[in-house]
């Protein structure tokens, strides 16, 4: 029920025909729900009455002292108020926040007392439906524990975690300490807190059947809707349950064995508050002796232990309910780690897969060139010139076959460039690339595939690989070596740059062109527009070719398309670049 206003607005002299003039303070109580205001006019006297009768009826003094009864201080007697309006006022003052102070004290015993409804005049009254209206509050039970409205409620709640959270916290103290004094106020604290968390879930369940609807509290008008409810009772199910498992845990917590005193009988140890077993046969002397009852028992008796020696039969159940949820919790967890570690192990096995078989591609290449490189050292060991008079060639220093001059560049340029990957590719890879790379362009696929001139097909290649991939197209016998990839073009016209080529080294030597590009080393960006052109200007080339000799593409030769630096080599990048 909400709270009501309480204030004292006026106060009138009274004076009546028999007797001694007094004041009169008019009490002005403003209800919440159903929106209404009562007024009762009560003498200083009437307050004494009611502070003396809540004192007897709750067995406690109100939250606010009352003023004293004249401006001297109530000592002597002395010093009526009737002629001072300041100490009248100053009474008022005091007579108001009196009242206030229970209406707003967190323990409602004051305000639902039968004295202080009669005081006010609100004890029982005849409402519209002709039922008798009570100001009995619903869980004023749990006092400054009773739950308001929804956000008192989340506030409890939050309240009820945090002494959950201090039971296990002194619990883990209790199960750390040596010292008796240590272990007894660690215990001492946890149990203190779980009766606390105890009272406050009682009070949140009694709250949450008013805020679902109960017919506990007339005067309450907030509701919550049946989800929320279940959520909440949710909530509630599960601290309670953590708060059992807290309290059979604090049960179940055997005394330690003494430390110094397990050894002998004479002296127990004081350093520990364990029970010594010479303690407890002096407790149950002459017990020992008694003989056990005739009843049989099936099986051998249970052996105590550390955690049951002190536990009652309920409390060993819940002992071993606790530890059968650990156990199933420990399960869950171990088989999440389990399952991480398959997932974890089914991943190293596919890319050790795919790592063996990178090494199978990379040894049939080191296989291959290394036939290669023999076979290049046999024709040169056939060429090396000779000196006829001596016996002895005419360049005594070791000859360095062509390939290994090439491979030691290309080793340069991947050392120099530790963050680009290298990738070889052969003519059966270059031909299934295509294929898949180029599936929208037919005329491209059949071009390329159908040329027997491998020249043709290496410089269309490059540029077919450009065009889709971007990156670095470098022969094999260029090096790279001095300037990384990375600082080849400037940062200022990086984002604007779609191709990087060089200038051809001996232009102007033979046939007068001053402006031709290479083509043996060429960055690009992915799907750069001016090698798209060079692809489309080429396979026209190729057809043109196909029409003027009436021949398909596989019989082209070289005699039918002129000069290759022409045709497919650097001056046709340089003539499509520079018109692009």
């Amino acid at each position: 029920m909400p709270s009501l206003k309480i204030s004292i607005p006026t106060t009138q002299e009274q004076t009546p025909e028999t007797g001694k003039p007094y004041t009169s303070y008019t009490v002005k109580i403003e209800h919440a729900f159903p929106r209404a205001a009562t007024t009762v006019s009560k003498r200083y006297s009437d307050f004494t009455a009611l502070d003396a009768s809540l004192r007897s009826e709750v067995q406690s003094a109100p939250p606010a002292p009352l003023p004293p009864k004249s401006w001297l201080g109530g000592f002597l007697g002395l010093g009526s108020t009737a002629s001072s309006p300041e100490a009248v006022e100053k009474r008022r003052q005091g007579l108001e926040a009196y009242l206030r102070a229970i209406e707003s004290s967190e323990d409602g015993r004051w305000r639902v007392s039968k004295a202080y409804k009669t005081f006010l005049g609100i004890g029982d009254s005849n409402g519209a439906n002709g039922k008798k209206a009570t100001r009995e509050e619903a869980g004023s039970q749990f006092g400054r524990d009773r739950v308001r409205d929804s956000a008192d409620w989340l506030d409890k709640h939050s309240e009820l975690k945090s002494n959950l959270q201090d039971a296990r916290r002194w619990l883990t103290r209790r199960e750390q300490a040596t010292a008796a004094t240590a272990q007894h106020e660690a215990a001492a604290n946890a149990k203190k807190s779980l009766v606390r968390a105890g009272t406050l879930i009682s009070a949140l369940d009694e709250g949450l059947s008013r805020l679902g609807g109960a017919k506990t509290d007339d005067w309450s008008s907030e509701k919550l809707g049946e989800g929320e409810i279940r959520r909440r009772r949710d909530m509630i199910s599960g601290l309670r349950k953590e708060r059992d498992g807290l309290e059979s845990v604090l049960n179940s917590m055997a005394v330690k064995a003494a430390i110094s005193g397990s050894g002998s009988s004479a002296t127990p140890s004081t350093s520990s508050a364990a029970v010594t077993e010479s303690q407890k046969a002096g407790l149950f002397k002459g017990a020992a002796s008694a003989k056990p009852s005739g009843r049989r028992v099936l099986g051998a008796p249970a052996q105590e232990t550390d955690r049951t020696r002190e536990l009652d039969n309920d409390g060993v159940l819940q002992l071993q309910q606790q530890i059968i949820r650990e156990q199933d919790e420990d399960l869950v967890d171990l088989a999440t780690v389990v399952r991480r570690m398959k997932e974890m192990g089914v991943q190293i096995n596919a890319e050790l897969v795919e790592q063996n078989a990178l090494m199978g591609l990379f040894e049939e290449d080191v296989e291959r060139v290394d036939g290669k490189i023999k076979i290049a050292k046999k024709r040169v060991d056939k060429i090396r010139p000779t000196s006829k008079s001596q016996g002895l060639t005419l360049d005594s220093r070791p000859v360095v076959p062509c390939c290994l001059i090439m491979l030691e560049l290309l080793f340069v340029c991947i050392n120099s460039n530790p963050g680009w990957k290298a990738t070889f590719m052969t003519d059966e890879a270059a031909d299934e690339y295509v294929k898949k790379a180029y599936v929208m362009r037919p005329d491209v696929v059949e071009n390329y595939l159908g040329l027997s001139i491998p020249i043709l097909k290496a410089d269309m290649l490059r540029y077919l690989l450009l065009f889709d991939q971007g990156g670095v197209y470098s022969d094999l016998d260029v090096s790279c070596e001095g300037v990384p990839i990375d600082e080849w073009v400037p940062e200022a016209f990086r984002p604007n740059t779609s191709l990087v080529v060089g200038w051809e080294f001996d232009m102007g030597f033979e046939d007068n062109i001053m402006l031709e590009f290479e083509s043996w080393t060429i960055m690009a960006k992915p799907h750069s527009p001016h090698l798209l052109q060079v692809i489309d200007d080429m396979v026209d080339a190729i057809e043109d070719v196909m029409e003027k000799h009436k021949v398909p593409v596989e019989k082209i030769s070289l005699d039918m398309i002129g000069d290759v630096v022409d045709f497919s080599g650097p001056r046709r990048l340089t003539s499509i670049s520079q018109n692009c």
